[in-house]
């Protein structure tokens, strides 16, 4: 894998974040951390408490960003972020095609779980308890990649995974219940294969994806639009996020 974006917006949201307190253009500001309970705080809104974080992922994976005044090329303007590289790679034009870091990190098991016929390497994940007092939550997030589009459609898969544990209100419980989907579908996960520029192995989304060449404020060469994740919960009662 290479790195994906995720962003925060709105009453609960999430986002994806660079590294080592750079300011990459006038456009995008990005800092790097490792601070779980920080980038957890990024993203609670009124009513929604947060405790119990933790983050594993290499160093200089995870951080967060705000987006300048004028164009904003993330599509959420502020949040958090985590990549599968360096978090310092996205504050950048797309002036390079294989922009990358390999950490020589291990994948997540609940994330191969979601692409089987592949393997994931460089796993970056935070971690939380979460209790709200309404009965749903739900994050902004974006999902961008450098294998867009010379690895459309091949071996390599970049995948991004938002799952839930805890009781489900129409009964028995969630079990890392993968609320990162496709829009309309039943439980098709973000990944690159499975949103593109256009149609692979009978799966098209090309609607929901955005091709990033000439931009000037972010690296990586596609991403996906601004999508929604999220999930009725019991008030007052704790999940687990990852």
């Amino acid at each position: 894998m290479k790195n994906n974006i995720l962003t925060k917006s709105g009453f609960f949201g999430l986002v994806f974040v660079l590294v080592c307190s750079i300011s990459a253009s006038a456009q995008l500001n990005v800092s790097s951390s490792s601070n779980a309970a920080t980038l957890a705080a990024k993203l609670v809104g009124p009513g929604v408490t947060i405790t119990n974080a933790t983050l594993n992922c290499p160093t200089g994976a995870a951080g967060t960003f705000i987006a300048g005044p004028g164009v904003n090329e993330v599509g959420i303007r502020e949040g958090v972020l985590l990549t599968s590289g360096n978090v310092s790679i996205a504050a950048h034009s797309n002036n390079v095609g294989n922009a990358t870091v390999n950490n020589g990190a291990p994948g997540n098991a609940v994330l191969t779980a979601l692409i089987p016929t592949y393997v994931t390497y460089d796993a970056c994940m935070l971690e939380f308890d979460l209790e709200s007092i309404g009965n749903q939550v739900s994050f902004e997030y974006v999902f961008a990649s450098e294998e867009y589009e010379e690895y459309y459609c091949t071996q390599f898969n970049d995948v991004f995974g938002f799952f839930v544990s805890g009781p489900n209100p129409g009964g028995g419980a969630y079990t890392d219940r993968n609320i990162a989907i496709v829009p309309g579908t039943a439980n098709t996960p973000v990944s690159i294969n499975n949103v593109g520029p256009s149609s692979c192995m009978g799966i098209d989304n090309h609607t929901l994806y955005q091709n990033m060449s000439g931009a000037t404020t972010l690296q990586y060469d596609g991403k996906t639009k601004v999508l929604q994740a999220k999930i009725d919960l019991k008030p007052c009662k704790k999940y687990r996020f990852k």
